[in-house]
């Protein structure tokens, strides 16, 4: 048996020829094209849910001077190291910490490029050269992968670097060269370096250091003495990462908690539930199905150019990952995908072998042994091409729907040159949008999230006395209020302010903002593109030397082609105006008449306020206003003609 497995089923060249090389290349254009596009994505909003701690980690270890932070939930300190030399070097401290993640996630598409490059070695390694392209080919495409290929997270590196440790211990043990297994160990440390997870691979590797006693030719003492070399330095590595590195102290750290008590022997039922989460992710039937198909010509009958020790240690280290991520529950998709370069490169083997048997079929049919070797190439890789163009499609949109504007960073812009600051509920998808550290957000005003919740979870009031100005909900969710007899309570008692409808052409969630507080005193009026929706007046009964304070409400058609202040007016009864107050007509100079732009959108003014002199006569006075252009005095008309309207009549007693 050991002598079968130690058969040399494989070409004795070292790497393929140029022709596969090419082919690689022309697929490594392929991925590239797609996880570079629109790698920015969503920024300055960081989307991802984990992006954040690695980058924040970072800086504080920046701000406090200590290398705990490096075990942030358990994480070593691969990714942390990564984002902190990024920080410490070429961050601008006036930016927020997401500043320089794009690099960062340049780096991370690079890592997912070289294990695209890995599985291709692999795949050509223990089965048939068109094993590696295949597999590769899976690997560029597969929507799931080019979409997390892009974050600046730990998955692409220790994909790559544990990968590239089975590579390489596998070429040693192929050629016999202690070098290759040594470099392989070293992979794996730094793969552990990026997740705990990459040393459950460790005994694979070292029982691979050991098969070569089994091997022609080997030197039992020589082995053994490489093998002991191996055992001492991951040793060692091991030694600095637990012991002399804080790894163990993560539970010290503020805001940071190791799961270390989450680690146990997982239930049948956990594996069960870990290979679904983990194969749907991935799974395209009839792939699998030629896939899997393929590899059964092993057990029907065994092929040339197949390393069965290659193989099963392929076949091995799947299981081992998926065993080992199972030690921690049930874990997201995210946490297999070095399961999943496996299952390519095996799926790889099998199309190959799909094609060599094809090959054989033809050869009996009359065809030359060249033709039909050629023909069988030409029908596998067209066979996968063709079942794999639903996954390109898929990858193709994502790629393109990556390129398109986040609709939080609209958000958050509107908000901060739109409303004065105050606090805010909403669901997942805005919890972070006004967060500096977590979202990215660098705005002038700040917007406190109160609490993540759903408006309809308590009253109004109850929401007021929190201290909640504002209610960010979905938008779909706000066409629903009418429905209902508290939806429609909510309805009187907030102001749509401005709304996010869904659209082909951004990205982000569609979504409303509300105002918990409804306009005082409906009113209308229109002044050019500019209609009047209402006021809220401190007081419509005052005193002589008292201020009057208000608030305006406008919706607009069109911007206007030029800026325009707002003029307020007190009047007497002879229509002689006795005070007034000018100003820009929102809270921020940043959103003067020629940006409003929206329809729909409910234009809150500034507060401003009039002073009464303390000898005004008593009695009845108008407040009316409207718009003038600063540089030539010119003012909106209305259709009538007139260029103010009236607000409210005031009565001001002694």
């Amino acid at each position: 048996m050991l002598a079968f497995l130690n058969r040399d089923h494989t070409d004795t060249r070292r790497y393929p020829d140029r022709r596969w090389w090419l082919a690689l290349g022309l697929i490594v254009i392929g991925a590239a094209a797609l996880r570079f596009t629109g790698y920015n994505f969503s920024l300055p909003y960081v989307d991802h849910q984990d992006e954040p701690n690695f980058y924040l980690s970072a800086q504080f270890i920046i701000d406090t001077g200590s290398a705990r932070p490096f075990s942030m939930q358990g994480y070593p300190p691969g990714i942390i190291t990564l984002d902190y030399l990024f920080q410490r070097f070429f961050s601008d401290p006036t930016l927020p910490p997401s500043q320089l993640i794009h690099w960062v996630r340049l780096i991370s598409i690079t890592a997912s490029l070289g294990t695209l490059i890995v599985i291709a070695l692999t795949g050509a390694r223990v089965g048939p050269p068109l094993a590696g392209l295949i597999g590769a080919a899976i690997w560029a495409f597969t929507p799931v992968i080019v979409r997390h290929s892009r974050y600046a997270t730990a998955d692409p590196y220790v994909t790559l670097f544990a990968l590239l440790a089975l590579y390489q211990v596998l070429t040693g043990l192929r050629f016999n060269r202690n070098g290759w297994i040594t470099a392989g160990i070293v992979s794996l440390m730094l793969a552990t370096a990026f997740k705990y997870q990459a040393i459950f691979w460790l005994p694979l590797l070292l029982g691979l250091a050991l098969w070569r006693l089994t091997m022609p030719g080997s030197e039992r003492r020589a082995v053994l003495a490489h093998f002991g070399k191996l055992v001492l330095l991951e040793a060692a590595f091991l030694f600095w990462l637990v012991a002399l590195y804080p790894s163990l102290e993560a539970n010290q750290v503020p805001y940071w908690v190791a799961p270390t008590t989450a680690l146990g022997l997982p239930s049948l039922a956990t594996l069960a539930d870990n290979l679904r989460v983990a194969l749907s992710a991935v799974w395209l039937p009839l792939l699998w199905i030629g896939g899997l198909a393929g590899l059964l010509w092993l057990i029907v009958r065994p092929l040339r150019r197949v390393w069965f020790v290659g193989l099963i240690s392929l076949v091995l280290a799947a299981l081992i990952w998926w065993f080992g991520v199972s030690l921690f529950g049930v874990q997201d998709y995210r946490q297999f995908f070095a399961f999943y370069a496996l299952l390519m490169i095996l799926l790889g083997v099998g199309w190959a072998l799909t094609a060599q048997a094809l090959g054989r079929w033809l050869v009996q049919r009359g065809q030359t042994q060249v033709q039909a070797q050629r023909l069988a190439l030409v029908i596998a890789a067209a066979l996968t091409l063709l079942i794999g163009l639903p996954h390109i499609a898929a990858s193709v949109e994502d790629a393109r729907e990556h390129t398109l504007f986040d609709r939080r960073n609209a958000l958050a812009h509107w908000m901060d040159i739109s409303l004065p600051p105050g606090g805010f509920i909403t669901n997942v998808d805005n919890h972070k949008t006004f967060n500096r550290q977590w979202g990215g957000y660098n705005g002038e005003h700040d917007y406190t999230l109160v609490e993540e919740a759903p408006i309809t979870a308590q009253p109004i009031a109850d929401w007021r006395a929190l201290g909640v100005d504002y209610a960010i909900m979905p938008y779909n969710d706000y066409l629903t209020l009418p429905d209902f007899d508290q939806g429609r309570a909510i309805l009187d008692d907030t102001l749509l302010l401005k709304s996010y409808p869904p659209a082909p052409d951004v990205r982000g969630p569609s979504m409303v903002v509300l105002r918990l507080a409804p306009i005082q005193h409906p009113a209308e009026g229109t002044l050019g593109t500019i209609h009047l929706l209402g006021y809220d007046l401190s007081n419509t009964r005052t005193h002589v030397g008292e201020p009057i304070t208000f608030t305006l409400y406008w919706r607009a058609d069109a911007p206007t082609d030029a800026e325009y202040t707002v003029f307020n007016h007190l009047r007497d009864a002879s229509g002689a105006m006795i005070t007034q107050v000018d100003g820009p007509p929102l809270p921020d100079v940043r959103r003067p008449t020629t940006t409003w732009d929206d329809p729909q959108e409910t234009l809150v003014s500034r507060t401003f306020t009039l002073n009464l002199l303390d000898d005004l006569t008593p009695g009845t006075y108008t407040l009316v206003s409207g718009f003038y252009r600063p540089d030539d005095g010119s003012r909106l008309t209305g259709a009538d003609g007139a260029t103010s309207l009236t607000i409210a009549e005031i009565e001001i007693a002694p």
